[in-house]
């Protein structure tokens, strides 16, 4: 539930569909081992061609922007959106099923025939994107890029086409089935993610704000309401999959740079400390360091982490008190993130890019 309803800041016909009367797990099946391994073949096929041997998730994950990449928002065309906090997916549609992908790489099927039904004259489709499950409203699959549409692979197109045909989806799915005729047992609605030029990022930014030490993304128009971590920023020459580091781009607000980072059971140790570790190389771990942390931090990570023998928690470094901070779990990953994105992190702390420097940067003011 967005929380600036309460405010009578968002306007009412902002309100999303009804609230669901099911459990979101409950509109999914598991599928045998060989129809997964066959549905993760048919991805790697549309994302990665001829490389598609990579067992991992095949999305691409954006980088953290630096002082050093700043240059290039002035050079090139790159369209920026809000980074929401949802829960990164794929979403296949086929003639056999629709499927739901995670970042782990593991597969469920909806049971709702409608999305194939939707779109039957342009199967196969795979779109990038995350799932938004607000509390107290119905979920919704934000696509902010299509790697296949109409039986052809668009995944090596320049990005603004990608994203005219994540549009043509997301207007087939509103105008089969528009938002107030959403039932509410139905699993999740399908809608794309606002992108802009760099030069209109003020369009983005003034649609964020913060509310109780919380940024807010909010969209009248577009009937979103969200929590916002910063923005990413895609060139627009580049494939899906590109090979340029600097092509995907994040932007965090410099209050919630965050990494995350592995802790091993027990948790704790005798003396109320986490040691926290980050990847390396063979998919062996660093110890970063080890914290001090309060009991309320021990209760939690020990709750986190019940029958468990790691979890993956994220993490933000404190700069006023000199230490890492535990704020979340994510169950949604299996790995911490490698040693170089934990440096990189650090530096984007000592860069301390500000709102005024990506305005500068884009050509704005």
């Amino acid at each position: 539930f967005c929380p600036l309803l309460l405010m009578g800041s968002l306007p009412s016909e902002c309100r999303g569909p009804p609230p669901p009367i099911n459990d979101f797990e409950l509109y999914f099946e598991k599928i045998s081992p060989a129809e997964e391994g066959r549905v993760r073949a048919e991805i790697r096929e549309m994302v990665l061609g001829n490389q598609r041997h990579k067992k991992d998730f095949p999305g691409p994950l954006p980088a953290t922007l630096g002082r050093s990449s700043l240059p290039l928002l002035k050079q090139e065309l790159f369209y920026v959106t809000e980074k929401s906090d949802g829960e990164r997916h794929m979403l296949l549609l086929t003639d056999c099923g629709t499927f739901l992908v995670n970042r782990k790489f593991e597969l469920r099927r909806v049971k709702c025939k409608t999305y194939s039904d939707v779109f039957h004259d342009q199967l196969p489709i795979l779109l990038d994107g995350e799932m938004m499950r607000p509390e107290g409203e119905q979920a919704t699959f934000l696509a902010y890029d299509c790697m296949n549409t109409r039986g052809c692979n668009i995944s090596r197109n320049r990005f603004v086409d990608r994203l005219r045909a994540v549009t043509a989806i997301s207007d087939k799915f509103v105008e089969v089935l528009p938002i107030s005729d959403i039932p509410a047992d139905f699993p999740f609605r399908i809608t794309v993610k606002l992108f802009v030029p760099q030069k209109e990022i003020n369009r983005i930014l003034s649609k964020i704000s913060l509310y109780k030490g919380s940024y807010m993304y909010v969209d009248s128009n577009r009937r979103r309401c969200n929590r916002n971590d910063g923005l990413i920023f895609v060139a627009d020459k580049d494939s899906y999959r590109p090979e340029r580091p600097v092509s995907l781009l994040k932007w965090k607000w410099p209050s919630k740079n965050s990494v995350d980072l592995l802790i091993m059971s027990p948790f704790v140790n005798n003396n109320g400390e986490i040691e926290l570790f980050c990847g390396g190389l063979h998919n062996n771990t660093i110890p970063i360091r080890k914290i001090q942390a309060d009991q309320k931090t021990q209760d939690l990570v020990k709750q986190w982490g019940m029958d468990r023998s790691d979890l993956i928690v994220e993490c933000v470094y404190d700069r006023n008190i000199g230490f890492w901070r535990i704020c979340n779990p994510r169950h949604d990953k299996i790995r911490p993130n490698f040693i170089t994105t934990v440096i990189q992190t650090m530096e984007t702390q000592i860069d301390n890019i500000e709102k005024s420097d990506l305005r500068l940067a884009c050509g704005v003011r």
